[in-house]
């Protein structure tokens, strides 16, 4: 079929380029992206890393190799973040250009975050997703991300969601589980019911099993165990959540939920086992 085609072209193209790096054309970008976008969405991270690397380095037209490139960010950050940074001043000058799509620059923002650039990331989510920010758009996976960045770094928090007393119900609340996570978090903000909190993150965490599109669910979904103090809920769920990390050799995904469970750790007063998690947690990234 056309996806096992493109596939197949690929990995000659991949192949003849480690025999003679540089004779690959740019016609050859849109098969390399076609297949890497199916390595990603199954978790073959790896080979969409090298795939999307060719095509960057074949495009001859600059906004196609700008749009590639951002999505090779995304592949290496999961798997290799090290790697991840070396394309991070071109996206930031593309952005600053207004040449990147609005998935592209919050994708930006989110590996961003990690390097403690917060006025920026806080400049780049309220331009992006300010007036969304208190979800009531229930389809809307942006304003959710940005609700889970701002529980982990508050300066943004400050910066991007509305006052407590100014929200109302997300639309669709019932019908998207994006809208349901971040009710969730409303709800933590508002002093909401936790046995309710509780029940509905674990039926998002049984019902979304973790991937590239459901990262942000599970990120989310995790966050509000914590914050309502439903420690061993919340322990169970992170250890799942690293463990298939782990597995998928998701490096990024891996330090995330490391993070998180450092976090569960010293809400337990187990501070000696949170400094070893949080050490290996920066040790992904050297």
């Amino acid at each position: 079929d056309h996806d096992a085609d493109a596939a197949t072209v690929s990995d000659h193209l991949v192949a003849a380029d480690r025999l003679s790096p540089g004779l690959i054309e740019g016609w050859a970008v849109d098969v390399l992206c076609r297949a890497a976008q199916e390595d990603l969405a199954v978790g073959r991270i790896d080979i969409a890393a090298r795939r999307l690397d060719l095509a960057a380095r074949s495009s001859r037209d600059e906004a196609e190799r700008t749009a590639v490139t951002s999505l090779l960010l995304r592949a290496e950050w999961l798997c290799q973040p090290s790697a991840a940074t070396r394309h991070l001043d071109r996206l930031r000058a593309a952005h600053a250009q207004g040449r990147l799509s609005e998935d592209d620059v919050f994708h930006l923002a989110k590996i961003l975050i990690w390097y403690g650039r917060v006025d920026e990331v806080a400049a780049i989510l309220t331009a992006l997703i300010g007036p969304r920010a208190d979800g009531r758009d229930g389809t809307d996976h942006l304003s959710l991300a940005a609700y889970w960045i701002a529980f982990i770094c508050p300066p943004v928090g400050e910066r991007l969601l509305p006052p407590v007393d100014t929200l109302g119900p997300p639309k669709g609340a019932e019908r998207t589980v994006w809208a349901n996570c971040v009710r969730n978090l409303q709800r933590i903000r508002s002093g909401g019911p936790h046995a309710e909190i509780i029940d509905s993150a674990e039926r998002i965490l049984r019902t979304c099993p973790l991937s590239e599109q459901t990262f942000d669910i599970s990120v989310s979904a995790l966050l509000a165990l914590l914050y309502v103090d439903s420690n061993d809920r919340a322990e169970f769920w992170c250890e799942a959540l690293l463990a298939d990390a782990v597995r998928r050799r998701a490096r990024a995904w891996e330090a995330m939920f490391g993070a998180i469970y450092a976090k569960i750790l010293v809400r337990r007063g187990d501070l000696p086992r949170a400094a070893r998690q949080a050490r290996g947690v920066y040790e992904l990234f050297s």
